[in-house]
């Protein structure tokens, strides 16, 4: 199996556990994870995008009360749980978009016609999601768009650089199945150890 095949099975093999966590620091723990392999992986962290959506998402939550009051906006209560409802949403997603970083670092290259052609287009989004991030203005949306794919294929011409044959990569190493294992391992762990515990929080959070 070649490593970035491996990484592809990792990755899917967190997501049961992301969708699975019902604790809120539980899932901050998983985020914080991902964050730190994608950034490993040479991924950039901007801070403010991931504050404005865990702002925005928890707020729109208040507008459903739920849980212990803490407080009230004009007459409108705030209260924990729709808080940390709002909170735990947010970092579900932030966590898919930092595994999903992750996962396209290595330029996933799967086996078989089918595998290729979705490499290939994990190739390519990877390249736009990149290319699009550089560019400072982005209006009038059409010919920004039309210049970013000119971009993407001068650039793939004048690098060669595609997604290769399974032929061609050699297989995962011993240590990079230890640390996929040992990556699961550390997800799992969170996973059941959050799971008593989130009880005794829900518990304390609708009180």
């Amino acid at each position: 199996m070649n490593p970035s095949l491996l990484r592809v099975l990792t990755g899917a093999a967190i997501i049961p556990a992301i969708i699975l966590m019902d604790h809120l620091a539980g899932t901050f723990a998983i985020t914080v994870i991902l964050i730190l392999l994608a950034v490993k992986e040479g991924r950039r962290f901007r801070p403010l995008p991931n504050i404005i959506l865990l702002t925005t998402v928890s707020a729109a939550h208040t507008l459903q009360p739920y849980g212990r009051y803490l407080f009230s906006i004009f007459t409108h209560p705030v209260t924990l749980g729709s808080l940390a409802i709002g909170a735990h949403k947010a970092l579900l997603l932030i966590s898919f978009i930092y595994l999903s970083h992750y996962i396209m670092a290595s330029k996933p290259v799967i086996p078989g016609k089918l595998g290729s052609l979705l490499s290939l287009q994990f190739y390519y989004l990877d390249r736009l999601t990149s290319e699009w991030k550089s560019i400072p203005h982005k209006r009038p949306y059409l010919a920004v768009i039309d210049a970013l794919l000119v971009r993407v294929s001068d650039r793939d011409q004048e690098d060669a650089v595609m997604p290769s044959s399974t032929a061609d990569t050699p297989g995962a190493s011993v240590r990079q199945w230890e640390w996929s294992i040992g990556l699961l391992a550390i997800v799992y762990s969170i996973l059941l150890f959050s799971t008593p515990v989130s009880e005794l929080i829900t518990r304390v959070v609708s009180g």
